[in-house]
């Protein structure tokens, strides 16, 4: 099966990279020098990759649960593929909460604010 790597951002910056074989997640492991905030409790900041069961619960868990929902959220981005890794490779910009998942290269849209300046 072929190896799939995928961005990790949090609140738009980088956190790190879930990998995973085919359908299946994997594992996820913080970029070097990460100093942020961990994403979740089950997975503490370290230099090794988190395993596939811990990384797998947590990133399907930002999925809609059930088939329907699912095969509507690939509908939308334009794939057929509903599985965790695969949804999460088409529609990971769009999950709900301050974590995003994209491919190499896309990158999430930072939300600019500005203030008018009075004199």
């Amino acid at each position: 099966m072929a190896k799939r790597e995928l961005n990790v951002f949090l609140y738009g910056d980088p956190v790190g990279t879930l990998t995973g074989s085919g359908s299946l997640i994997t594992g996820f492991r913080y970029q070097s020098g990460y100093s942020g905030a961990a994403l979740s409790r089950s997975m503490p900041i370290t230099k090794r990759s988190v395993g596939r069961q811990t990384a797998s619960a947590w990133f399907t868990g930002l999925l809609p649960e059930g088939e329907e929902l699912r095969r509507a959220m690939a509908d939308a981005h334009g794939s057929r593929d509903t599985t965790s890794m695969g949804l999460l490779e088409s529609a990971g910009l769009d999950c709900a909460g301050a974590v995003q998942v994209a491919p190499e290269g896309d990158l999430p849209e930072r939300e600019q604010r500005f203030e008018p300046i009075t004199g």
